[in-house]
């Protein structure tokens, strides 16, 4: 059985399916309280009544699941891609004419005739059979009537609202009735004003590895960072001191073989022997 929740309507606003621009409408969802089951066998029929508000309580098909008490969230249910139908009330337009409520043409604006142009004309016939069939189109109150509308897209669904195709009957803060008649795949939403779109998964695949690149070290095991037990290191015992060499002494032989450096003597300087210009003052 077709699910059936209870909504009130918001405001419009603009929305892109890829490239396509379409009008929606935003959906304010009410969560339903479970007040009474009622059955075949004790009321004749089977159905079950919610409680939207304090004072507002509604009949929708029967929930056997739900008991008395239990609180229904229609946000649970209704996913982007389901159809759904909504059923309200349009705005009420007053007392209005036949050009404005059936769409008259009027009479013609020639031949002097002044006060002829919304008229509705003749009504019916004469004599026979002396009277207007019913559903005659006149003049008369406008607005107010029951409407649905069928085949509508939910477009997306957020945490507390949910927006549909198209224009929705009745004015802001409208009760509405609507029904889940299928379900489908999400649409490719690209904008939205006033909702903000989900960002894409990002890839999380890891990079190939190049033959070229080493192989990754293994991780350390637990045991491995483990501090290793101290072990006492063995005392380094000092090197015999080694004792110079002698150097073995010249024998006679080539001591006189080898001649010794012969150093030339100065030449002393001689006393400068000018005679030296006493001057008289």
């Amino acid at each position: 059985m077709n699910f059936v929740f209870f909504g009130t309507k918001k405001s419009m606003s603009e929305a892109y399916l890829g490239d396509t621009r379409i009008p929606v409408t935003q959906i304010i969802p009410l969560s339903m309280s479970v007040a009474q089951q009622k059955t075949l066998e004790k009321d004749g029929y089977e159905a079950t009544s919610v409680k939207l508000t304090k004072s507002k309580t509604r009949e929708i098909p029967s929930l056997i699941d739900q008991k008395p008490g239990d609180t229904v969230s229609p946000l649970d249910t209704v996913k982007a891609g389901c159809t759904v139908s909504v059923h309200g009330t349009t705005k009420g337009k007053g007392f209005a004419g036949v050009v404005k409520r059936w769409n008259f043409a009027g009479g013609f604006k020639t031949h002097g005739q002044p006060d002829r142009h919304r008229a509705p004309g003749s009504i019916g016939q004469g004599t026979t059979p002396g009277r207007v069939h019913k559903g005659k189109k006149m003049a008369g109150r406008m607005g107010g009537d029951s409407l649905t509308l069928k085949n509508l897209l939910v477009v997306a669904v957020d945490d507390h609202s949910l927006w549909v195709k198209g224009p929705i009957p009745g004015t802001s803060n409208t009760l509405l009735r609507l029904t889940v008649t299928s379900t489908g795949d999400a649409p490719n939403l690209t904008y939205l004003k006033g909702f903000s779109l989900p960002t894409p998964p990002t890839n999380t695949k890891p990079a190939p590895e190049t033959p070229d690149s080493p192989p990754e070290s293994p991780a350390p095991t637990p045991e491995a960072l483990e501090p290793s037990p101290e072990k006492p290191t063995p005392e380094k015992s000092e090197p015999a001191s080694k004792t110079p060499e002698a150097t073995p002494e010249p024998t006679p032989e080539v001591a006189a073989s080898t001649p010794e450096p012969t150093t030339s003597p100065t030449p002393e300087k001689e006393p400068d022997s000018t005679p030296v210009k006493e001057t008289v003052t």
